[in-house]
């Protein structure tokens, strides 16, 4: 009965995690470095993930306070259903945004990352990460599925880890690429760019939109078992 309970929550967590990976503007924005400098690229990938970091664990200090009951909690599950329905908005925002501008979704600040320091290049990807709405979306979702599945404290935490792994990995691979291929990696790199480039909102709105379904019956569901007639 548990493997039923948890393995929904997982396939959230690896939902999520891909939300966060197929981020278009930090994507290009390694590849971008990588061409330019390595030492710039691993602090841009570096940057990444602590702001991941830093949301994720936020959430997760909110997500124990308000959910002492566990993953069930109403407030836990209250939580779950606001956040399935802020992404099927996003979902439906970027949707719109392919149908009526394509994919033009790259700020304004990447066009200056030739010319920034390896210091300002970490800020730059961390105040990115954290600062995100869709990204935050995506990590509340990602946590709060961690928080579902009741863990101790320590394995909550060792989850949040793996999971800010796994949703920078778009961003930490480009640039492992080019360290151990240098050579191969410049074709395949300028390719997945322009995929990126071409196919970015649209790939961003399915994400958002299978889970802010999944995340929104879970959390519809929980609370239609706790307030259901005896």
């Amino acid at each position: 009965m548990e493997e039923l309970v948890t393995e929904p929550l997982f396939i959230e967590v690896l939902l999520a995690a891909l939300g966060i990976a197929v981020n278009p503007p930090a994507v290009i924005a390694a590849i971008l470095l990588v061409a330019s400098s390595g030492r710039k690229a691993l602090a841009f990938a570096g940057g990444w993930a602590f702001g991941l970091f830093i949301v994720g664990s936020i959430v997760m200090v909110a997500g124990d306070a308000f959910g002492q009951s566990g993953g069930s909690s109403v407030p836990m599950l209250v939580l779950k259903v606001a956040v399935g329905i802020t992404l099927l908005g996003l979902a439906g925002m970027k949707w719109r945004s392919h149908r009526t501008s394509g994919d033009k979704e790259l700020p304004g600040w990447m066009s200056r990352l030739y010319n920034i320091s390896a210091s300002r290049a970490f800020l730059a990807a961390a105040l990115f990460a954290a600062l995100n709405p869709k990204t935050i979306a995506f990590i509340a979702a990602g946590v709060l599925a961690i928080l579902g599945a009741s863990f101790t404290v320590e394995t909550e935490w060792a989850a949040l880890v793996a999971f800010v792994l796994l949703a920078s990995l778009s961003v930490t691979a480009p640039v492992a690429f080019s360290v151990f291929a240098p050579r191969r990696s410049e074709e395949v790199l300028a390719l997945a760019e322009r995929w990126l480039g071409d196919n970015s909102a649209l790939v961003a709105a399915a994400v958002l939109l299978v889970l802010g379904l999944v995340v929104l019956c879970s959390g519809a569901y929980g609370l239609a078992q706790i307030y259901r007639p005896a």
